[in-house]
């Protein structure tokens, strides 16, 4: 494997853990979301049958536990997205070294625009996390169109 080849395919790995790292975190995010609305909901439950004099002690109990539960799963949540907010600031510091390196060595940078003038990609835009954008975008229409219902003040 050549230099450039090397140099290319670290770049596009380094994009590729990025991205992979965004969306572990924004999948994190959206589990502790779900698992704190599953908690409100179970301690509003209990809050709710507190005062119930016709509840049985059983039923309470229950109540308690999933109240615990929720509570339990959020704390995984918050634990599981705290180590993916770390992952993925570990990878940007890879990728800002990374790009720190091309920018010190000067034979890299040019076997990286070499690289990427060859795939077609500006230079270091797979190693910064840019993608390129494959589908067009839509052409602005020609004519704007006014709504038929005439605005007051």
């Amino acid at each position: 494997m050549t230099a450039s080849a090397s140099t290319a395919t670290v770049g596009e790995q380094l994009a590729d853990a990025l991205a992979t790292c965004r969306a572990d975190r924004e999948s994190a995010e959206r589990a502790l979301r779900v698992s704190i609305a599953k908690r409100s909901r179970a301690g509003v439950e209990l809050e709710r049958t507190a005062g119930r004099r016709d509840l049985s002690e059983d039923d309470r109990a229950r109540l308690r536990a999933a109240h615990a539960e929720a509570d339990r799963a959020v704390a995984r949540c918050r634990d599981g997205l705290e180590r993916t907010r770390e992952l993925e600031r570990a990878a940007r510091i890879v990728a800002a070294a990374f790009e720190a390196q091309l920018a010190a060595d000067p034979l890299a940078a040019a076997l990286a625009q070499l690289s990427g003038q060859l795939s077609g990609q500006p230079a270091g835009a797979r190693a910064a996390g840019h993608r390129t954008r494959t589908v067009p975008r839509p052409a602005a229409p020609l004519v704007r169109l006014r709504s038929a219902r005439r605005r007051t003040a």
